[in-house]
Formats: C-alpha cells, sequence, structure tokens
C-alpha cells in the first residue's frame, strides 16, 4: 500500500478551500473574481514592499516575489510567508462577496 502520495510543489490549501467551496456556477463565479481581486490587490503590496526595500528593476522585483513565495517550503507544506499572503487573500476575497 502507498502512502502519503504528495507532489511538489504542495497544494495551497486556503485557495483550494475558498475556490472550491461553491454549490452554484453563479456562487464559483463570484468566488473566483473576488479571489483574482484579491490576489491582484495582494501581489501589488507586496510588490510596493519590495520596492520600499530597494527592489527597483522587474528582475529583482521577480526575483524577491519568488524567494517570498517560496521560502520555507517542504514537500509537505508551504512556509509561512506564502501562508500569510493566501490568508490576506482569503481575507479580502471574502469582503468583496
Amino acid at each position: 500500500m502507498i502512502q502519503n502520495l504528495s507532489g511538489y510543489p504542495p497544494p495551497d490549501r486556503i485557495p483550494r478551500e475558498y475556490l472550491s467551496g461553491t454549490t452554484s456556477q453563479e456562487e464559483a463565479r463570484v468566488h473566483a473574481v473576488a479571489f483574482l481581486r484579491a490576489v491582484f490587490k495582494e501581489t501589488s503590496n507586496l510588490i510596493t514592499e519590495l520596492r520600499n526595500e530597494g527592489m527597483r528593476s522587474h528582475d529583482q522585483i521577480v526575483d524577491s516575489f519568488s524567494i517570498y513565495m517560496s521560502e520555507g517550503m517542504t514537500c509537505d507544506w508551504h512556509g509561512d510567508k506564502r501562508q500569510s499572503f493566501y490568508d490576506k487573500v482569503n481575507s479580502g476575497a471574502s469582503k468583496v462577496r
């Protein structure tokens, strides 16, 4: 018997639960739009933080964003920063609905 069939990277639990927690096509559409709006807002906030820390070029921001989102990741779990990012996204998306 095979156990622990996990892939890499691990799934993002918060977005999965938010986006799959719908009961109708209309509710799914509303959730998707709210989620995308919140993702773009939090991404913009994070990019602003990175710029305030001295990141100026596109390449620096992309590299820093990637490091931020993958820091602390294992085969089974995402790091605290990514979890916090998606907590904020979930909170923002829930307000839009």
